[in-house]
């Protein structure tokens, strides 16, 4: 996750918002940890295509709305960014794929490039 990239990005597409809001509904995604890769796909599949549901007050009343993280409706509203050799550390995983596609700073698409000729591929 590109953080900066998706800060920005939601705070354009949720001008209404407090920071404050925005910044939940990021710690919302970055707290997708389930030791099943299927049920962590499902969930930021949800939030994509949802939005991320959050609650704030205002002028003393509880108030809920939704934050986007993805203009489906206007595609160039959105931020995308094409990394050549993006390398993953965390813990003792390393992984370097040949290309991911980041919109709004989120990984969406990872491509790996092997020469079909080769056996270690």
């Amino acid at each position: 996750m590109l953080i900066h990239r998706l800060q920005t990005a939601v705070r354009r597409l949720n001008p209404t918002l407090s920071a404050d809001v925005l910044e939940h509904a990021i710690k919302q995604i970055q707290r997708l940890n389930s030791p099943d890769l299927i049920s962590n796909n499902e969930a930021f599949h949800r939030l994509l295509t949802e939005g991320i549901k959050v609650t704030y007050q205002k002028d003393g009343h509880s108030l809920g709305d939704l934050v986007w993280l993805i203009d489906f409706t206007t595609p160039e509203n959105n931020d995308f960014l094409i990394v050549n050799q993006y390398a993953v550390v965390k813990h003792n995983f390393y992984k370097r794929p040949d290309m991911v596609l980041f919109v709004n700073g989120l990984p969406l698409v990872v491509i790996e490039l092997k020469n079909p000729a080769e056996l270690r591929g």
